[in-house]
């Protein structure tokens, strides 16, 4: 099934700047932005669903180049690498003809920090005396979201319900009122299908962490490793999972479909 189509000129960009995880996980953001015309392209971040305290910013692109962005600086202000960190869902205006995409970085946490220089953007970015705080993973990438319809069936293909990886299932409503959702799950082999529903408070970010180690979605752990979720929502939705490895926090996304 294909994707569905953007927006004219609207680019959403999942966002995570010193957020901590399991097993010493430490997740950050890069975004490029390329331009391959003969002419500078605009590019404005312009809203933002998530953590608060962001700021909007607008970037130039110059012809023929790449702009990396950190998710500190996506952000704008402060996150302190050893508190909750940042995340949200940036929504953003692009110029035509512009490559948008994003890496989430599944890095693994350090304790460290501090110095004079900043943490680089491919590495997820960070202000000068506050430095890295872990060693940054690379990839996986990112682009080509967009926003559901009202009643629109979402389904994430790419579930995964053995003990030694978990599913965190994202859920985000963009929209200025509650949003009322039925996600359910079914098991590889299709013998099971589990239902459960959610309200989700306005322009809200929920993220169901470690899914199958919980009630109701423990008793899909049958037929196989290998689940899939259908999502409705009666307001505008984005879905996505995020499959981890508890040996070395390498990432899997399951993007939309």
């Amino acid at each position: 099934m294909a994707s569905w189509p953007l927006t004219a000129d609207t680019v959403l960009l999942p966002i995570v700047y010193g957020v901590h995880g399991q097993n010493g996980a430490l997740w950050l953001t890069e975004v490029r932005i390329t331009n391959r015309t003969d002419t500078p392209k605009q590019f404005s971040f312009v809203d933002w669903i998530g953590t608060p305290g962001w700021i909007p910013s607008t970037y130039t692109i110059a012809p023929h180049s790449t702009t990396s962005l950190g998710g500190a600086g996506i952000f704008g202000t402060f996150v302190p690498l050893t508190g909750a960190g940042a995340v949200g869902l940036a929504i953003c205006d692009a110029e035509s003809d512009l490559l948008v995409q994003g890496a989430v970085l599944s890095g693994i946490w350090t304790g460290g920090g501090g110095g004079s220089a900043g943490c680089p953007s491919s590495d997820g970015g960070g202000l000068p005396g506050v430095g890295c705080a872990g060693f940054a993973g690379a990839g996986p990438l990112i682009d080509g979201l967009a926003f559901s319809s009202p009643g629109q069936d979402v389904y994430i293909p790419w579930l995964h319900t053995e003990e030694d990886r978990r599913t965190n299932l994202v859920l985000i409503n963009p929209d200025d009122v509650p949003a009322h959702m039925t996600v359910a799950v079914t098991s590889q082999d299709g013998s099971a299908t589990v239902t459960e529903s959610y309200a989700l408070p306005p322009r809200s970010y929920s993220q169901i962490n470690d899914m199958f180690k919980q009630e109701p979605w423990s008793t899909i752990n049958r037929g196989g490793a290998a689940a899939s979720a259908t999502i409705t929502s009666d307001t505008r939705l984005l879905a996505m999972a995020y499959v981890i490895s508890d040996y070395n926090n390498s990432l899997t996304i399951s993007l939309p479909r």
